[in-house]
């Protein structure tokens, strides 16, 4: 698919790798993943389908209808209403009776209990009273409750099912779930689990057999629980509750595994989890979508969540909204196409003649350095470069953990270090020439002159326009550090710019202190892509067998090599290709009027491959829920893995400085890199003192 300017065997580096694409359905990210890799995200555990052309183009639609009333058919024969009525954390006989009322009113004719909530004696209350004032009887209504995770075993799930019927004062339960594939007490990877699941299905299938559960199904459980009862089950769970948001989104194989068995996917959490109340409701980014759709910001979570094929049980206790949730009779329409631009970064691992993408990105943007954080929990520098190789740590780490279990990987351990194993070469792709010095590109400006003043007439068919070359370079919005003496003359034409300096990435307002990718790359060139954490880990650094750019925009091979190399003083650089191939999202294939504002993050880890990220966190999270939400490609995530890896570190009151000051030899690379480049930014290490944060939901 690449065509390089070059007959070495490498201009063959991508044939294979961009062959196919991701299972993403969004067709900007989609179409971005797909140009630069051959695998599908299959059993990443978050993603999202937000970005911001559905932010800012979203077509205004009809003002939306109820939708309560669409339910389907369980493979137990029973009617799902697709929206049900979520009660988790609603306590108070008169708050439940009231949030309850509203509900019926709106049209709610399901409601979703469980014994752990410890409402479902008020809950059975409620709707007796309510029933006779909506003419209703209790063959109208849907019942689901759960099995407390304290009930598993033969011995427990009969009393369990029992005492929940009782508390809610009926005869049978339309759907009756296991609320937690483990038992209380038990840890989750003991074998005991497995056991006490089975016993647990087993007494549900008697009860559905004798017509106490109407329907039976389970909640939380993955493709392994799945698969595991699948085995065994005489009775398939009708369906499976599981959290699922834009925010957090559940493996594509769970999804195809229920498809394919029949099993309802229901949503909780819809709106962002628990432990991220109202975060996802008040991100900048849906509350435009909202504002274009001509509805509320919680009504298009809803609304995605049911066009991924989800049915939802919204929860709230305020009557407007308990009425609002069921108006999702509309459409989230996909974004306009070439209305923003992005660029794209890559690294490709190249073993036995096998080419397979392990990171991308893509990115334009930065913080100011006023919105820059003390603890590591945002990143600072979203360009596409940068990411695609932060992504590429994330591999690193991953594969060292596999490597520790025994599993295969592309590490091996020498002398207590990882080596990498013999012919695994890497590769970075960009597509286009990273910003700074080497975009400053020579161009010819061709001028058309009359020279009608001329005295000489022109014989007839002679032209009488005559061609000047004026001389002039591409701009680059990267200003040179103050500390450097080279600065920008900004005269005309080939006079505007000083090559050479180190330079710093442009910002509206407040300015950045992040370097310009020419510089971030020469130095990941001369000290070790690995940086300074993983070159305390590792026997030998790691290197690039090439770097290849992409079609779009000028370029410049004697310039690029001179921004990455000579400068630096390098003495075995990679080499250097350029592609023919246009990435489709770039400002020259789209011609778009501005950059995306939001990142793609990926790394061919075995969990958690994707995050999408804006202004240098995670999609759907406010600055009040950093601590528990930074991005995995944080200085604060790859520190976790770190010290993952390094069981010998006192871990309390280390800090990420002390780390990087202990790698030695990666800073004496530095040091005499930066004696060679003249001149290097501000020292920033006063951001650098944080120790580990405790991320419970990520670790």
């Amino acid at each position: 698919m690449f065509v390089f300017h070059s007959t070495s065997s490498t201009k063959f580096l991508f044939q294979n790798a961009v062959s196919s694409e991701f299972s993403l359905q969004n067709k900007y990210i989609h179409s971005c993943l797909r140009y630069c890799s051959k695998h599908a995200l299959a059993d990443g555990t978050m993603t999202t389908d937000h970005n911001q052309n559905a932010v800012t183009k979203a077509l205004a639609l009809p003002e939306p209808r109820r939708v309560i009333e669409k339910s389907v058919i369980l493979n137990s024969g029973q009617k799902f209403p697709l929206i049900g009525f979520g009660t988790y954390t609603i306590q108070s006989p008169k708050l439940i009776h009231d949030c309850l009322d509203w509900a019926l009113a709106s049209g709610y004719r399901a409601f979703d209990t469980a014994a752990v909530y410890g409402n479902e004696e008020d809950i059975g209350k409620s709707l007796r009273h309510l029933l006779p004032k909506y003419n209703l009887e209790r063959s109208d209504i849907f019942i689901t409750s759960k099995l407390s995770p304290k009930d598993h075993g033969a011995n427990k799930v009969y009393n369990g099912v029992m005492g929940s019927m009782s508390r809610l004062g009926v005869t049978y339960i339309d759907l009756y779930l296991i609320h937690w594939p483990g038992a209380s007490g038990v840890p989750m990877d003991s074998k005991e689990n497995k056991r006490l699941r089975v016993e647990s299905w087993k007494g549900l299938e008697d009860l559905y057999k004798s017509g106490q559960l109407k329907a039976i199904g389970v909640s939380n459980y993955t493709v392994r629980h799945l698969e595991e009862l699948l085995k065994f089950c005489t009775v398939k769970p009708a369906v499976n509750q599981v959290e699922f948001s834009i925010h957090y989104r559940q493996s594509v194989d769970l999804y195809k595994l229920c498809d394919s068995e029949n099993i309802i996917l229901q949503s909780y959490s819809s709106l962002g989890g628990n432990n991220n109340s109202n975060t996802l409701t008040i991100d900048p980014v849906v509350e435009k979508v909202a504002h274009v759709t001509k509805v509320t910001p919680v009504q298009v979570l809803l609304r995605w969540v049911l066009q991924k094929g989800y049915a939802i049980i919204p929860k709230s206790t305020h009557k407007d909204r308990i009425e609002q949730n069921t108006q999702l009779d509309f459409e989230l329409n996909n974004p306009k196409s070439n209305e923003e631009w992005t660029c794209l970064a890559s690294v490709v691992m190249e073993c036995d003649s096998s080419f397979n993408v392990v990171s991308l990105a893509t990115g334009t943007k930065c913080i100011g350095g006023n919105a820059m954080v003390m603890d590591g929990t945002v990143v600072n520098d979203s360009h596409a470069e940068v990411l695609a190789r932060r992504n590429f740590l994330r591999y690193l780490y991953d594969q060292m953990e596999m490597c520790v279990q025994s599993c295969p990987s592309i590490f091996t351990k020498n002398n207590q270090k990882f080596l990498l194993r013999s012919g695994v070469k890497f590769h970075f792709y960009t597509s286009q020439v990273p910003c700074g010095d080497a975009s400053i590109i020579p161009m010819d400006t061709t001028i058309d002159k009359d020279n009608c003043d001329q005295k000489r007439k022109h014989s007839e068919g002679e032209s009488s326009i005559v061609k000047k070359i004026k001389l002039d370079v591409h701009r680059t919005g990267a200003k040179p550090i103050e500390t450097d003496l080279r600065q920008d003359p900004k005269g005309d034409g080939i006079d505007y710019h000083v090559r050479g300096a180190v330079r710093i990435k442009p910002g509206r307002g407040d300015r950045t202190k992040s370097l310009s990718c020419s510089d971030k790359m020469a130095k990941w060139l001369y000290c070790g892509f690995e940086g300074a954490l993983l070159s305390t880990l590792l026997q030998e650094g790691i290197v690039l067998t090439s770097i290849i750019i992409g079609g779009a925009g000028p370029f410049d091979a004697g310039v690029l090599e001179e921004a990455l190399v000579r400068r630096s003083g390098l003495e075995e650089p990679p080499v250097f290709y350029r592609s023919k191939e246009i990435f489709q999202h770039s400002p020259d294939a789209t011609q778009a009027p501005r950059p995306c504002s939001a990142s793609i993050n990926w790394a061919d880890v075995t969990t958690k491959k994707l995050e999408v990220s804006v202004e240098g966190r995670r999609l759907g999270v406010t600055k009040k829920s950093k601590s528990k939400s930074y991005l995995l490609t944080s200085k604060c995530g790859l520190f976790e893995k770190y010290l993952k890896l390094s069981p010998d570190l006192s871990v309390s009151g280390i800090t990420y400085k002390n780390v990087k000051e202990g790698a030695s030899e990666f800073r004496a690379r530095k040091e005499r890199f930066i004696r060679a480049m003249g001149s290097w930014s501000e020292d920033k290490s006063s951001y650098d003192n944080f120790t580990p944060h405790s991320r419970s939901d990520f670790v």
